[in-house]
């Protein structure tokens, strides 16, 4: 009994066991996996549609308070936004009881008066809109509430007007404006634009390096090899400076092993210039300072070069040679001069003539 007990109190004191993961945890489905880069492009945002704040404009209205300065009383009416100002004065005349043709109304955008004046073109977009709808004016509003200010004019005043015209085009609203009242869209009224979408930044693409076998094109230095001179200095030998020169010692260096030029004519004219550089040098610590010293006796080729052609490029030489003035260092102008002919020598008289005229100590003529 005792065994028992103390069995029984110890399975109470003891942990529970790890509960084992059920049948429904297990055949829960695993979550989705994160989405890789890959090089597909991300399907664009829908273009965003623009907000049409006209939508519920047919139930709206527009409050007005009107100061009649006749009398200092304040008129105070709702009116639909789609009245025009021909409307709103037939509504004042009224109960103000004035004449439409003698009713001035006018409303303030800051400091700055403007009439809502009724009259229209005959003819363009705005004929026959009695002046527009009032809340087209500057200063009015579809929400909260406008302030307007009623006067009158004379009789002379008003017929003075009547014949006159507008001081200013008709204003108008949006293109949803007037779709929104199902009223005639006027030809020169602005549409509304969709607002501009967010760009998506592009994915940088990342840079695969080349494989050991592809080709890579290297813009590292390439030793000059002796051989390479030599062509250089060989061909300047025979033929001398002359306009292409360059381009034609790439072609005598040949092309490699990818049948393209070995050396190209940038390349080559600084070879030259290299060499004449280490052949003005005097001694042996001129030619080291070469990266690819050549030997001696190809530095006394590039000299007699230069004593022949001087310090002329190609394209002075070629120059030169038509006889053509060249603008050399310093901006001097140097011309190739023509061949002077020697001074003509005397006649040498014939043996016999010469030793007779010693004999008789004349000269010989």
């Amino acid at each position: 009994m005792g065994r028992t007990a103390a069995n029984a109190s110890a399975a109470e004191t003891a942990p529970a066991p790890p509960k084992k993961r059920g049948r429904e945890e297990s055949d829960a489905a695993p979550p989705p996996p994160p989405a890789k880069k890959g090089k597909g492009k991300a399907p664009a945002p829908p273009p965003p549609v623009p907000e049409n704040k006209y939508a519920d404009l047919k139930e709206k209205k527009v409050s007005l308070e009107v100061e009649n300065t006749l009398n200092g009383k304040i008129i105070k009416l709702e009116v639909a936004p789609s009245t025009n100002v021909l409307e709103l004065k037939k509504e004042l005349s009224k109960i103000a009881k004035v004449d439409v043709e003698k009713l001035m109304l006018y409303t303030l955008d800051g400091e700055t008066r403007i009439e809502l004046d009724e009259r229209a073109p005959e003819d363009g977009p705005a004929a026959g809109s009695n002046g527009g709808v009032i809340v087209a004016y500057k200063g009015m509003l579809l929400e909260g509430t406008n302030s307007i200010s009623l006067s009158s004019l004379s009789a002379r005043e008003a017929d003075a007007r009547k014949s006159g015209k507008r001081a200013m085009a008709v204003p108008v609203m949006n293109a949803a404006f007037y779709e929104a009242l199902e009223m005639k869209v006027p030809s020169n009224a602005p549409k509304s634009k969709a607002p501009k979408a967010k760009k998506v930044p592009k994915e940088k693409k990342e840079k695969k390096p080349k494989a050991d076998g592809e080709d890579k094109k290297s813009n590292t230095y390439s030793p000059w090899e002796q051989d390479e001179t030599q062509v250089i200095v060989d061909y300047l030998v025979k033929f001398g400076m002359h306009h292409g020169c360059w381009a034609a010692i790439t072609k005598e260096i040949g092309n490699d092993e990818k049948d393209e030029p070995k050396r190209t004519g940038t390349q080559v004219k600084d070879r030259w210039r290299t060499l004449i550089l280490a052949a003005d040098r005097k001694g042996p610590e001129g030619k080291g300072k070469m990266r690819n010293p050549v030997p001696e006796k190809m530095l006394q080729s590039v000299r007699d070069i230069r004593e022949t052609h001087g310090n002329a490029t190609p394209r002075t030489a070629a120059k030169l040679k038509k006889g053509e003035s060249v603008t050399t260092g310093g901006g001097k102008k140097s011309k190739a001069s023509a061949a002077v002919p020697p001074p003509p020598s005397a006649p040498v008289p014939p043996p016999d003539v010469a030793v007779a005229a010693i004999e008789d100590d004349q000269p010989a003529s």
